[in-house]
């Protein structure tokens, strides 16, 4: 059942998707916690040749690899993300609170500490716990210090064809480019409206 063909067409669902993550949390993990350490020593740098010269060959990153053998492709993938992030290390993050963490605002903008832009969130709070370790403490950067995992994506625009039949409510039809009207018909298999 849709509601409002123009959400459906809306800058926050069509082309968008909800990305699935899990975490290998460094809290947990002392050589995470290590290679992360490793990697915001080189926040100040845009030197291409670190990753081959100072990162791999790191006892940092060898021991993480080592740590989990059988999934290095992650620990290198998740590094190499790292090594990007930790470059923008002046990532504007929309509120510091010493209980909740570093916060941003969400899709409908609401303030949530829940979010996380990547590992530019985890590099937010060592920035921030390095200014003041009154507005973030060490305890809290330790719980931002993770590896993500992506565990799937699932396109919003793709929702619908999940579904053998596509029922909807929406007082926008008439609204709609010529364009969006042949996305409904030729994606969603949507021939049929009436308009009241």
């Amino acid at each position: 059942l849709g509601d409002e063909v123009d959400v459906l067409f809306g800058s926050n669902f069509f082309g968008k998707s909800y990305n699935v993550f899990t975490s290998l949390r460094g809290a947990e993990i002392p050589e995470i916690v290590a290679l992360v350490n490793l990697i915001w020593k080189f926040r100040n740098t845009d030197k291409d040749s670190v990753w081959h010269k100072d990162i791999v060959p790191s006892s940092e990153y060898q021991a993480c690899c080592k740590t989990f053998k059988d999934w290095s492709f992650l620990i290198e993938n998740a590094a190499k993300r790292m090594l990007i992030d930790v470059r923008d290390v002046d990532h504007k993050v929309e509120s510091v609170h010493p209980d909740f963490g570093i916060g941003y605002f969400d899709d409908d903008n609401v303030l949530t500490y829940k979010k996380r832009v990547g590992y530019k969130t985890m590099f937010a709070y060592m920035r921030e716990n390095a200014k003041d370790k009154t507005n973030i403490t060490d305890k809290q950067v330790l719980g931002a210090m993770d590896i993500l995992v992506n565990a799937g994506v699932l396109s919003y625009a793709e929702l619908p064809k999940l579904y053998s039949v596509t029922l909807g409510v929406s007082g926008t039809l008439q609204t709609l480019s010529s364009e969006e009207n042949d996305l409904l018909n030729r994606e969603y298999n949507i021939q049929e409206r009436t308009i009241m």
